[in-house]
């Protein structure tokens, strides 16, 4: 009776051995691919922002002289608001 238990309690060691290694073996694969998964969309998403920052950009923008301009003008109507409150 005694070598039977031993028997089934090696037995149960093992058989407890290999699902401590199935579990932990798939924890480690689901972290693997998820690692993955993670540097492939790193990999997108920079590759989107790259292109669609060069689609997006005007090679000249021909705005900007027009906007330095209406921003020094409204410089000086605030200048102006400025200067007639302080002479009331």
């Amino acid at each position: 009776m005694k070598n039977a238990k031993l028997i089934l309690m090696a037995l149960g060691l093992i058989f407890s051995a290999i699902v401590a290694w199935f579990v932990i073996s798939f924890v480690f694969s689901i972290f693997w691919y998820l690692l993955i998964g993670a540097v492939v969309l790193m990999l997108g998403v920079g590759a989107y922002k790259f292109l669609a920052k060069s689609e997006d950009a005007p090679l000249l923008d021909e705005n900007k002289p027009e906007r330095e301009l209406n921003s020094a003008q409204n410089l000086l109507e605030e200048y102006r608001r400025k200067l007639i409150k302080d002479k009331n």
